[in-house]
């Protein structure tokens, strides 16, 4: 079979949900080479390491074993499904989970420096609805409610954009269950970027921060919740290291403590402003890393902040360009 025809094989009529989240599912995920390629990943599955905390199985990386060309096509069609700009970034892990395993009602929100999707494969040709292991989606973390199911039929799949709001479980196993699990990265949120903000943030040193700022956070400190007011010094203290005076500082703990009346509202929804200053671009820029720092990766937030800042050049702002290029890639 060419490449052409297996990478139109590859996850092939999925179906779309939209509750409790979105995410899409496959009865039929692999051409049958592919499928042949995974079971050898499967069979050749032997430094396995047992995982407990929240789920429980055994994991063994198998991503340096993947096929490039099966990596590619992997990548672009998760790219196309989820509508998402991926890194050419793939992990696969293939876990086994023995009787007695499963996983509690979780989300794998996105943190800094984390994958963005998710594709689980699933491959038990011989598999009974006596022998549990059904993935299990959740409008909340509870798991009282169950909103849907997927046993793990050999050749279905699973996949989703990670968010905070995805909650999932997989009920207990009665017999073994093997997967495959992808693991796939977005472009604004790279191991690199990870890096360069633990980077600025490792030493966080909010006593350095203006003597003028004092009156804006006991403003906040009592009418703000503590995440906004710690993220609108997180803000402050990036718009101090990059050099910004006073004035800037103070707009940008503002901004970030009362995002409503924000100067920089407009920018923050996504609408391109022709003129813009240097300084708004600096609290955006520092509010997002903010995000990412103290939050997570919010995908839609980002697409957002990709528009409105598309029209400007960072080249042209020495003190941000390497963090905004990392950031928002062109």
């Amino acid at each position: 079979m060419s490449a052409k025809s297996e990478s139109y094989a590859l996850l092939s009529s999925p179906k779309l949900h939209t509750t409790p989240w979105a995410y899409f599912s496959c009865e039929q995920a692999l051409s049958p080479t592919i499928m042949a390629h995974f079971q050898d990943l499967i069979a050749t599955a032997t430094e396995y390491k047992h995982h407990q905390s929240f789920y429980e199985a055994f994991l063994c990386d198998q991503s340096e074993q993947l096929d490039p060309s099966i990596r590619r096509q992997l990548i672009e069609r998760m790219a196309q499904l989820t509508q998402l700009n991926l890194t050419d970034r793939l992990q696969v892990s293939i876990q086994r989970m023995d009787v007695g395993h499963g996983a509690a009602p979780h989300t794998d929100r996105p943190l800094l420096g984390f994958e963005t999707a998710r594709l689980i494969l699933q491959f038990n040709p011989d598999w009974q609805p006596s022998y549990g292991g059904v993935f299990q989606t959740h409008p909340t973390q509870t798991g009282t409610t169950v909103s849907s199911e997927h046993p793990p039929h050999h050749n279905s799949a699973i996949g989703f954009v990670m968010t905070r709001d995805s909650f999932h479980s997989v009920t207990e196993v009665l017999h073994p269950r093997f997967t495959a699990v992808l693991y796939f990265w977005h472009i604004g949120n790279t191991e690199p970027l990870a890096t360069a903000i633990r980077a600025l943030t490792c030493d966080l040193n909010f006593a350095s921060l203006p003597k003028s700022l004092s009156l804006i956070q006991d403003q906040a400190e009592r009418s703000c919740p503590e995440e906004a007011t710690y993220q609108g010094s997180v803000v402050a203290f990036l718009l101090q290291h990059w050099g910004y005076g006073d004035e800037v500082i103070h707009q940008g703990y503002a901004d970030t403590a009362w995002p409503q009346k924000a100067s920089t509202a407009a920018l923050w929804r996504g609408e391109p402003q022709e003129s813009v200053d240097e300084s708004a671009l600096a609290i955006i820029l520092a509010r997002w890393i903010t995000n990412l720092y103290d939050v997570d990766f919010d995908v839609t937030q980002w697409a957002r902040l990709r528009t409105s800042l598309t029209p400007h050049d960072p080249g042209r702002y020495a003190r941000l360009a390497s963090i905004w290029q990392l950031a928002f890639p062109s």
